[in-house]
């Protein structure tokens, strides 16, 4: 079995994956990394046009990370948007919890 080194993206799709975690996920495989993801947003957009943005609820951002977590051996996190400053600071505690690292 190869072992991967993972990287997790945690940010909004973009469905023209201009950006996002479409666009994070095609960086990372550049790079010869294995890339996770937890969508914390879904755009209504193009590569000129922004329409809308749907915010997928906290707790579904953090079962995502957590579930993810329990699996694969996540060395390095990059975060994207996230609707709130208080949602980031619970998805970093949960980040930092489930890897066991100290904030």
């Amino acid at each position: 079995m190869k072992e991967h080194n993972y990287i997790l993206s945690i940010a909004g799709l973009d469905p023209s994956s201009d950006a996002g975690i479409t666009s994070d996920i095609k960086t990372f495989k550049a790079h010869n990394l294995y890339g996770l993801s937890v969508c914390t947003a879904v755009t209504v957009q193009n590569d000129i046009a922004f329409k809308n943005c749907v915010w997928i609820k906290k707790k579904v951002i953090l079962n995502q990370i957590e579930i993810l977590f329990k699996c694969f051996p996540i060395s390095v996190v990059k975060i994207g948007v996230i609707e709130s400053w208080h949602g980031l600071l619970e998805v970093i505690k949960t980040q930092f919890l489930n890897s066991n690292s100290s904030l």
